[in-house]
C-alpha cells in the first residue's frame, strides 16, 4: 500500500495504491481530498463501537474452507 498526499490549491489530496498479486489482478487506486473546515465549525463526539462497526461481516462468504 502506498498513500501520496499533497497540497492543491487550498486542498489536501492524497492518492492511496493498494498492489496485492495474490488477491488482486492489478493494482487499485483511489483519491479523495479534504478541504479546509469553515472558521465556525465545531467538531462532534463520535462514539465508536466495535461490536457496531464489525456486525456486517458475519454476512460475509468465507474465503477459506
Amino acid at each position: 500500500m502506498t498513500e501520496r498526499y499533497w497540497a492543491e490549491g487550498g486542498e489536501l489530496r492524497m492518492t492511496l495504491t493498494i498492489e496485492d498479486p495474490m488477491f488482486l489482478r492489478e493494482p487499485t487506486s483511489y483519491t479523495t481530498r479534504w478541504l479546509p473546515a469553515r472558521e465556525d465549525y465545531q467538531l462532534q463526539a463520535y462514539d465508536c463501537d466495535p461490536e457496531a462497526a464489525r456486525a456486517s461481516v458475519r454476512f460475509y462468504p468465507s474465503k477459506y474452507k
